[in-house]
């Protein structure tokens, strides 16, 4: 994932794909997507998980900065 790219690999029991979540430039986490088959991806497929991982990324610093905001208010009360 050093190139931010989806990645995949073959298991012994079927086929991982790891897509990284990236927000502003940062990886916040990496979505795993397993299948028990030895099938590939299909590139059709690929804007659509991409799609879902960036949103999963800006749901998770959307979380991240409110945290923030909520302990930094508590700090003024």
């Amino acid at each position: 994932l050093q190139d931010r790219q989806p990645s995949s690999r073959r298991l012994p029991d079927g086929v991982q794909l790891a897509v990284p979540l990236v927000v502003r430039e940062h990886v916040v986490g990496v979505l795993v997507l397993e299948h028990p088959q030895d099938a590939p991806v299909q590139p059709e497929r690929l804007p659509l998980i991409e799609a879902f991982a960036h949103q999963a990324g800006v749901a998770i610093e959307n979380t991240n900065l409110y945290q923030q905001v909520e302990e930094k208010a508590a700090t003024f009360e």
